[in-house]
């Protein structure tokens, strides 16, 4: 009975996965006019394509462009991943991880929190958005709501933007760059 309900499980994760992948990786007219339920299945979708995320512990709702994430993941670098994913989808105005605990902790994780936002607004900006960004070269660290900002771009303009995406985030008090220019 077990190998039937594990043949059941993988038949249609099978199924659905190509669904999935679709959905993360589509360019269609859809992209620029996602719904909450697209939004919401996208996110999934680059969860369950990610290495690093669990994709059935963390709950993703949508509602108006503003994404929800609930539930438990294991470290600090998941927890950044999940957020940074969500964040990096085209039509998301804004996540919100106050119920997405890391197990060894009970509180949301501040810092993390705004490192994974400012990696996710600069990856989106890079794929979708019309400022000259890089994300690629460029480390980011918070402590105490400060964002630490560090590596090298190509151009002082690709700079600046850095600066500007991250100083626009809610909850950093103030950016520290040492970003260099080629």
């Amino acid at each position: 009975m077990l190998n039937k309900t594990v043949l059941y499980g993988v038949l249609a994760f099978t199924t659905i996965s190509p669904l999935l992948v679709n959905a993360a990786t589509s360019t269609t007219a859809i992209q620029h006019g996602l719904t909450d339920t697209a939004i919401t299945t996208k996110i999934k979708a680059l969860y369950v394509l990610s290495p690093v995320i669990k994709s059935l512990s963390i709950s993703v709702v949508t509602s108006n462009h503003d994404v929800a994430l609930m539930g438990t993941v294991e470290t600090d670098m998941q927890y950044e991943k999940a957020i940074s994913l969500a964040q990096s989808v085209d039509g998301v105005t804004t996540v919100n991880a106050d119920k997405l605990l890391v197990s060894e902790s009970k509180a949301p994780l501040a810092d993390t929190y705004i490192t994974a936002k400012a990696k996710g607004t600069i990856m989106k900006e890079s794929l979708f958005g019309k400022k000259d960004v890089d994300y690629w070269p460029v480390s980011i660290e918070t402590k105490d709501g400060v964002v630490y900002l560090s590596g090298t771009v190509d151009t002082k303009e690709q700079s600046e933007n850095i600066v500007k995406l991250v100083t626009g985030i809610d909850g950093v008090k103030s950016v520290n760059s040492t970003i260099n220019v080629k």
